[in-house]
């Protein structure tokens, strides 16, 4: 066990300056009251409705496990999952926008990456429920095969309603933001991929309307869920401006060469997706023949009940999980 695996999680910070400062001392913060009641109301019930009809229309990611990594589309009127993933929630109501675009989001990026410029890499809303099941602890920057003397990614968590250790929220090891990540790899124990070395993480306790920031490079997994109450937040990273490529070919090809292109073309521009990480490609209209190689996504609006707006399954809709991946390479 590393000296870092018996420290503290910084307690709930009431101001942004003090969540800074745990944030550069342990690679973690929480900052208590982030939303005001009814930003948070808002917030919630939109994710709830999407939720509801993103299930009822036969393109919602779930999880029987309950982690994140092993989600697949659901049929239509498929019943609630231990986890619920609604992705590219930008596409999917003006508050999510607002929401990243938050002045105190930007003052966290700033200090977290140096003034480096920045954006946002993802931003999803899950819902974790009783019996999810725990996540491999590992660092958002695991992928990279080499550490960074700064964090590249930021992560960010909006409480939409408490989060509690019987809830499955996150587990940390403190302190960890300087150190190598976590080793990961096949464990004939268990039978499944885990934690190679025995860890301590520690699961932090926050209100509705909290926010948790952490450093890329720290230690975390979510927790497993015994309880009835569901587990609701929205999940976004923020990256250096250079992590991504120069031309952004999935935004900028044609389409007449894009229907030329074989498999393997494809992805050398940018059109598969690694170990579900990065270079997600989503329809843009309900005809948009733009997919990644190895993934599947259907077209999803934002649904609101009453609505003409529908999402648009496809039939071969699929996740390619990091484990797949993993075993061809």
């Amino acid at each position: 066990m590393t000296e870092a695996a018996t420290a503290r999680l910084p307690e709930p910070a009431l101001h942004v300056e003090q969540a800074l400062n745990d944030l550069g001392a342990q690679g973690i913060s929480i900052q208590s009251g982030f939303l005001d009641e009814d930003r948070r109301r808002i917030l919630l019930e939109r994710v709830l409705e999407q939720a509801e009809l993103e299930r009822a229309q036969g393109v919602a990611e779930l999880s029987g496990t309950g982690t994140a990594s092993e989600r697949q589309f659901a049929g239509g009127g498929a019943p609630p999952a231990p986890f619920q993933a609604i992705t590219f929630l930008p596409n999917k109501g003006r508050p999510f926008v607002d929401l990243f675009m938050d002045e105190r989001l930007q003052a966290y990026c700033r200090q977290a990456f140096g003034d480096v410029p920045y954006y946002l890499t993802s931003q999803t809303a899950t819902i974790v429920r009783e019996g999810a099941a725990a996540q491999v602890i590992h660092s958002d920057q695991q992928a990279w095969p080499f550490t960074t003397p700064a964090p590249a990614l930021l992560t960010f968590v909006i409480c939409l309603t408490d989060f509690t250790p019987d809830m499955g929220s996150t587990r940390f090891v403190p302190a960890t933001q300087s150190l190598p990540p976590p080793e990961i790899g096949y464990r004939e124990d268990i039978g499944r991929v885990g934690n190679l070395a025995d860890l301590e993480p520690i699961p932090f306790t926050a209100s509705a309307g909290a926010l948790v920031c952490w450093d890329g490079r720290t230690w975390h997994g979510q927790g497993p869920s015994t309880s009835p109450r569901d587990r609701i937040g929205i999940i976004m990273t923020f990256a250096m401006h250079m992590v991504r490529a120069q031309d952004n070919y999935a935004a900028l090809l044609h389409d007449h060469i894009y229907e030329t292109l074989s498999d393997a073309e494809r992805a050398m521009l940018g059109f598969e997706v690694h170990f579900e990480y990065a270079g997600r490609v989503a329809p843009r209209t309900p005809s948009d023949r733009r997919f990644n190689t190895n993934s599947r996504y259907p077209y999803v609006p934002e649904l609101r009940r009453g609505s003409s707006a529908v999402a648009v399954p496809i039939s071969d809709a699929r996740i390619d999980h990091p484990s797949a991946q993993a075993a061809r390479h």
